[in-house]
């Protein structure tokens, strides 16, 4: 096991921390380690019949629109089911009955989990959007998701990694 021989955070948002460690390997080296901690996050697959609901979402830094499942950062106090839940109705309107797949760790330097949740989606109420969030619900056939999918079209890294988990429960469903 490697031992923290120390540790200094060097950066500090809302969104992530990035602490300097000094560690010591069981050869008895001494190594510095750039960690990071981020807030973990949910992305939900939702199904309304044989159609998947997406969010064209602007990316600042990339300064483009991008194809995405609905996705958010799970706020302190808050459960990864009721997060789920919270972000696919502010996201697009829409709510329903979650199942929680998996998690994953998104980056080597984190210990930040990345839920993935499949959604029946049952009903629609209207969207309650972050001010910072510039998104529009696009609904596709399940077909068409796929073909996007396979085509590498999609470059959100959570969406690729709940659809493709997911490839052949959608095909079956898509070929019903």
């Amino acid at each position: 096991m490697w031992k923290i021989k120390s540790s200094k955070e060097k950066y500090a948002s809302q969104f992530v921390k990035i602490y300097d460690d000094t560690l010591i390997l069981p050869n008895n080296k001494e190594i510095s380690f750039t960690r990071l901690a981020l807030r973990d996050f949910v992305t939900v697959l939702p199904i309304l019949s044989d159609k998947v609901i997406f969010i064209k979402n602007y990316r600042y830094p990339a300064n483009k629109s991008f194809l995405e499942l609905p996705s958010g950062i799970i706020e302190q106090d808050e459960t990864p089911e009721t997060c789920a839940h919270r972000e696919l109705k502010e996201e697009t309107g829409y709510d329903g009955t979650l199942t929680h797949i998996t998690w994953y760790h998104p980056i080597d330097r984190s210990l930040q989990k990345a839920h993935i949740y499949y959604a029946d989606i049952a009903d629609s109420t209207k969207t309650k959007r972050d001010e910072t969030e510039n998104q529009q619900v696009i609904i596709l056939p399940i077909e068409k998701a796929l073909m996007l999918f396979k085509k590498g079209t999609i470059k959100h890294a959570p969406t690729i990694i709940a659809i493709g988990l997911f490839k052949t429960i959608l095909t079956q469903k898509a070929e019903k």
